[in-house]
C-alpha cells in the first residue's frame, strides 16, 4: 500500500500526539517534484459573495505549477504555545463545524474521494466517493512500464491507482478541484483552490465562516516519506514525478489554540491533532486545500 509505507510504525503515532519538538524547529524535507497541471480556470462567482471576507484566490488565467513544490515552504513551528501544558482536546470548546463523517474503509487509497464527499453531504449534495470516479468527474490512471521506465499521470489532473485497492496512490487539489467543477455544473456551488494559505488563515476566514476545508498533509501526522520505488514519468510532459508515502487527506472542521480538529477517514471525526504537527506535514505536502461555497 503506498500511502502505508512503513505502516507497523505508523502506529506509534499516538504517542506523538502527546509530543510536538517545539523546542527545535524542523524543516520539510525537500520535496523534487515536476508534475504541472496545465490549467486553473476556476472562477469564483461575485453575485451573491461578500468577497471581503474571503481569501485572495488564484488568478483563473495563470498557469500554476503543482502544489507540492521542488522547494517546499519551510514548515511552521509554533514555538509560543505550550503544547507540555495543553488542555486535554474537547472540540466541543473549540470552533467547529458539524460535517457529516465518512470513513474511508471501503477505500483504503481513496482518503480524497472521501474527503470531498464528506464537504459535499456538508453542503447538501449526495455523492458517494467511487461515484466521482465512476460518474466520470475524475478519471483514474494506473501506473505502468513502458521499456523498463514507469509511467503514469499527473495527480493534479487525474487520480492515480484504484481507490479500492491497497497499492493505489491518490490526488492532489488540482484534480479535486477540476472533479467539483463538473458536478457543480448547473449547481448553485463552486470549488477552488486555496494552496499556499496558512491554516491559520484559512480557520479564520473559512471554519469561523462554516465553510470545512479539505486539506493533504499526512497519516497521524508521521513524517512523509520519499523513496524511488514511487517514482514515474507523467506521459503528457516527459517530466519525473516522485509520490510521497503517507500522504493523506481530510477535512479540516474545528480549531483552538492548541489544536486543529479534523474528519479524518482513517481515524474519525473530530480527529484532535497538535496545530504544529499539522502545520509541519500541511507544509510539507505544499500547503493544497480545496473549498467549496455554495448558495
Amino acid at each position: 500500500m503506498k500511502k502505508f509505507i512503513g505502516f507497523a510504525c505508523i502506529l506509534i503515532s499516538a504517542a506523538m500526539f502527546f509530543s510536538c519538538n517545539d523546542t527545535e524547529e524542523k524543516k520539510p524535507q525537500s520535496i523534487e517534484t515536476s508534475a504541472e497541471y496545465e490549467e486553473n480556470d476556476f472562477e469564483v462567482p461575485q453575485d451573491g459573495l461578500d468577497m471581503d471576507n474571503y481569501l485572495n484566490f488564484k488568478n483563473p488565467d495563470e498557469k500554476t505549477t503543482e502544489a507540492v513544490t521542488e522547494n517546499a515552504t519551510e514548515a511552521v513551528t509554533t514555538t509560543a504555545i505550550d503544547y507540555e501544558n495543553a488542555p486535554e482536546p474537547d472540540y466541543k470548546k473549540a470552533t467547529y463545524i458539524d460535517v457529516p463523517f465518512m470513513s474511508q474503509d471501503d477505500y483504503p487509497t481513496g482518503c480524497e474521494l472521501v474527503s470531498t464527499s464528506m464537504v459535499l453531504s456538508y453542503y447538501g449534495y449526495d455523492l458517494e466517493p467511487i461515484k466521482i470516479i465512476e460518474d466520470g468527474y475524475l478519471k483514474t490512471v494506473n501506473v505502468e512500464y513502458k521499456d523498463g521506465k514507469p509511467y503514469g499521470g499527473n495527480p493534479n489532473e487525474v487520480f492515480i491507482g484504484d481507490p479500492r485497492n491497497s497499492g493505489g496512490y491518490g490526488c492532489y487539489s488540482g484534480a479535486i478541484v477540476k472533479a467539483l467543477k463538473k458536478y457543480f455544473e448547473n449547481k448553485s456551488a463552486v470549488a477552488y483552490t486555496l494552496d499556499d494559505k496558512d491554516l491559520s488563515e484559512i480557520c479564520e476566514n473559512f471554519i469561523a465562516n462554516g465553510e470545512p476545508v479539505i486539506i493533504w498533509a499526512s497519516i497521524d501526522m508521521e513524517p512523509l516519506e520519499k523513496s524511488e520505488d514511487y517514482n514515474w514519468i507523467i506521459e503528457k510532459t516527459g517530466k519525473e514525478f516522485t509520490w510521497l508515502a503517507n500522504e493523506h487527506c481530510m477535512v479540516l472542521v474545528g480549531y483552538d489554540d492548541y489544536y486543529y480538529y479534523i474528519h479524518d477517514p482513517q481515524r474519525g471525526e473530530f480527529t484532535p491533532y497538535k496545530r504544529c504537527d499539522v502545520e509541519k506535514r500541511y507544509d510539507e505536502m505544499g500547503r493544497q486545500a480545496v473549498a467549496v461555497t455554495a448558495w
